[in-house]
């Protein structure tokens, strides 16, 4: 599995637990800073987006994709208490980010950080997006009534339902 194949005790395997369980897109999980998130309410704070990084200090933050693309996402206890330790470890400021400090991780180094521990784990390479994806097939994989497409379509910031139910029809058809 892709996950076991990560040191607990590098900073990959708390981004990609966080990544994996958000379902966000690559730039939201790179602009993500401590000031969004709630560890007392569980919670996080989808509200911009890193749309250009060198990883030499220079990025640029912007709103999400769409307006609903602007949400709180609930988070796992034991992601929590794994973002917790990150941020005593980092000594962090509210201000920097979850995942690089002072200046946000590259996405190249998310994509190369990717495809070397697929590799080590023997598991086909995907994208980031890849994880998005699988995320949401999984959550569309629950869905049993209406609101709970509507649940799943604002987790991930869709601008509607019926875009998640296009982009995921295909999982639903396949538990017939």
């Amino acid at each position: 599995m892709f996950i076991d194949a990560i040191p607990q005790d590098k900073i990959w395997y708390q981004l990609f637990i966080t990544f994996g369980e958000l379902g966000c897109r690559i730039g939201e999980l790179q602009g993500l800073q401590w000031k969004h998130l709630d560890f007392e309410r569980g919670q996080i704070f989808i509200c911009q987006q890193i749309v250009e990084s060198t990883g030499e200090g220079h990025y640029v933050i912007e709103t999400p994709k769409t307006a609903s693309s602007i949400r709180y996402n609930r988070l796992t206890s034991d992601t929590l208490s794994l973002l917790l330790e990150l941020k005593q470890i980092m000594h962090a400021r509210e201000d920097d980010f979850i995942f690089g400090g002072k200046n946000p991780v590259c996405r190249h180094a998310i994509r190369r950080a990717m495809y070397k521990y697929a590799d080590i784990a023997g598991v086909h390479r995907i994208t980031p997006h890849g994880i998005r994806h699988s995320n949401a097939s999984w959550l569309i994989q629950t869905v049993e009534t209406i609101e709970d497409v509507k649940v799943i379509s604002n987790r991930l910031g869709h601008s509607s339902t019926q875009m998640t139910l296009d982009t995921y029809s295909h999982v639903l058809q396949s538990r017939d």
